[in-house]
C-alpha cells in the first residue's frame, strides 16, 4: 500500500508562526514581570535617612539602628542591610574620625560575637566621596534557634563616611557563600539612599 504524502498549504504555515510568535511573545512577557517583581523597593524613613529596600524584605522598626532591613529568603542567616548616623569627632581629621568610628564598631562587635576577625580598612569611594571600608567575618552559632544548624560563618562590610555633617555607617551581613552577590545589592542600595 502507497503511502499518501501530505501537502502543507501556506494556510497551514502561517498557523504554524502564529503559535511560535504566540509562545515568544507569551514568553517575553513572563520574563518582563518576574523582572518587575524582583526588582521592585519599598521606601522607609528614619532619623532624616530614607532608604530603598527590597520588596519582601522584612523591617526591623523596633532595631537599635536607624536602619535595618533583612532578607527572610536568605538562607539560615538572613542577609542583613544596616544603617546608622552618628556625629563627627570634630577635633580629628576625617579620615581619623571614620577610622576611630569603625574600630569601635569592631570593638563592640568582637565582644558581642564569636571568632569575630577584622579583615581590612581600607579608603573607597561611595556616593562620589570618599570613605572608608571595613571589612570582617565572625561565626554565628545559632542562625536558627529553632533548630539545631552548624554554625554560620558571616562576612560583612562596613561603609562610613560623612555627608552633611554627619557620619554615617552602612553595614552588609550576609553568610560567607552569599555575600559576594550580596556586596553589588548592597551598593545599590546605599548609592540610592536620600540623608540629610
Amino acid at each position: 500500500m502507497a503511502k499518501m504524502a501530505t501537502k502543507t498549504s501556506p494556510r497551514d504555515r502561517w498557523a504554524d508562526w502564529a503559535v511560535v510568535g504566540v509562545v515568544i511573545v507569551a514568553l517575553l512577557l513572563g520574563w518582563a514581570l518576574k523582572a518587575s517583581a524582583e526588582n521592585r523597593t519599598l521606601s522607609y524613613s528614619n532619623e532624616g535617612i530614607t532608604v530603598y529596600y527590597p520588596a519582601g524584605w522584612l523591617l526591623d522598626k523596633k532595631s537599635n539602628y536607624a536602619v535595618e532591613v533583612s532578607d527572610p529568603n536568605s538562607g539560615l542567616f538572613k542577609t542583613t542591610y544596616i544603617v546608622q548616623k552618628e556625629l563627627i569627632d570634630a577635633g580629628a581629621s576625617e579620615r581619623a574620625a571614620l577610622t576611630n568610628l569603625l574600630n569601635n564598631i569592631s570593638l563592640s562587635r568582637a565582644q558581642t560575637t564569636t571568632a569575630y576577625k577584622l579583615f581590612e580598612v581600607e579608603e573607597v569611594q561611595v556616593r562620589g566621596q570618599s570613605a572608608v571600608k571595613a571589612s570582617f567575618v565572625y561565626v554565628e552559632e545559632k542562625p536558627d534557634p529553632f533548630r539545631e544548624t552548624m554554625p554560620v560563618v558571616v562576612v560583612g562590610a562596613d561603609y562610613a563616611f560623612v555627608e552633611g555633617g554627619q557620619v554615617y555607617v552602612f553595614t552588609l551581613l550576609a553568610a560567607e557563600s552569599d555575600f559576594a552577590a550580596a556586596e553589588g545589592r548592597f551598593l545599590a542600595f546605599l548609592e540610592s539612599s536620600k540623608l540629610g
